[in-house]
């Protein structure tokens, strides 16, 4: 389903009209549409849709690069909180240990999971490498490429 245009004048576009093929939809997902539709006449701005997740990111080979969580933690939650205007969402550190990274995140859908994950591994790699100059020596990255992501609430 997807919707253009304002309040007063909106516009549904057809599955044809966006090249998609036609699928059968369940009666519970026509339900969300009719519930959608009403309150938007009613009033758009109950309508949102927000992405949240739980992230995972590990050092290479678990090394045990961070050593002072506690005397870091502050900076590195300051460092995670800025990258997330890189997708207009919100990040928040959860937890950290000595070779790894729990982060929450709050999104907008108009990002993959994949594509938020790696704006925050490659920005946050560079932000904390200008602050944190003793990492530079350890290893070539900080975070490896893969990661556990789930959603969450």
């Amino acid at each position: 389903m997807t919707f253009v245009g304002t309040k007063e004048a909106k516009r549904e576009i057809s599955q044809k009209e966006l090249n998609r093929p036609q699928k059968e939809i369940p009666d519970r997902t026509k339900w969300f549409r009719a519930y959608a539709l009403q309150q938007w006449e009613f009033d758009p701005d109950m309508i949102f849709c927000e992405l949240n997740y739980h992230l995972c990111i590990i050092t290479p080979k678990r090394e045990k690069l961070f050593s002072n969580t506690e005397d870091h933690f502050v900076k590195f939650s300051e460092i995670f909180n800025s990258i997330g205007d890189f997708f207009h969402g919100k990040i928040n550190l959860l937890f950290m240990g000595e070779d790894h990274l729990h982060i929450h995140i709050d999104s907008p859908p108009d990002y993959t999971a994949d594509e938020i994950v790696n704006k925050i591994i490659i920005n946050s790699e560079i932000e904390i490498l200008k602050v944190f100059l003793e990492y530079q020596k350890n290893t070539e990255n900080i975070f490896i490429r893969n990661y556990f992501i789930e959603t969450v609430g």
